[in-house]
């Protein structure tokens, strides 16, 4: 089942996200096909606030392990996570 992983940056993270980027992209990248979707959330300026990602998993609880997981949550970077089960009702992704 899809499920939507909604992270939010604490605001005082200062420097977490740029020494913990290499981490967090080989995590990513080792999720294989059980991800679907991940970007980040950006302020009005295009700065990093936080992060969007649709992953596979076997239930709810295999989410938030996967979510949690994340060398940048590990290290303290969010705020919240917010795991939701997620329904893809429409998909347009033609864009570059």
């Amino acid at each position: 089942m899809p499920y939507a992983v909604h992270y939010l940056d604490k605001t005082d993270a200062g420097d977490i996200r740029q020494l913990h980027r290499d981490a967090h992209i080989a995590y990513r990248k080792g999720l294989g096909d059980r991800l679907l979707l991940a970007g980040p959330l950006l302020s009005e300026d295009g700065k990093p606030v936080g992060s969007l990602v649709l992953l596979e998993a076997a239930s709810l609880e295999e989410a938030k392990g996967i979510a949690r997981s994340d060398p940048y949550a590990a290290a303290g970077l969010f705020d919240q996570i917010l795991v939701h089960g997620y329904k893809i009702m429409a998909m347009n992704l033609q864009r570059g």
